[in-house]
């Protein structure tokens, strides 16, 4: 995957927990977005959410009625 210098120079200050920074900085994986169970890279490429925590789990990223919810939108 190419990055630019500036992506490279914040990825080296960002903690990873799943790879070790010296081996991540080497072949990055950088998520431009994600949407439901899935993530997509920067270079389109979609990935499964396996890692995702207890909500993501459960509801997906970008859940309709979560993001109403935050927005103070939703009634019940």
């Amino acid at each position: 995957m190419n990055i630019t210098l500036r992506q490279e120079a914040l990825l080296k200050r960002t903690f990873l927990d799943f790879k070790q920074m010296s081996e991540f900085i080497k072949e990055p994986l950088v998520f431009e977005r994600a949407k439901g169970l899935y993530y997509w890279d920067t270079e389109g490429k979609r990935y499964f959410d396996a890692i995702g925590g207890i909500f993501v789990a459960t509801l997906g990223h970008g859940h309709p009625r979560v993001l109403e919810a935050m927005r103070g939108r939703w009634r019940r």
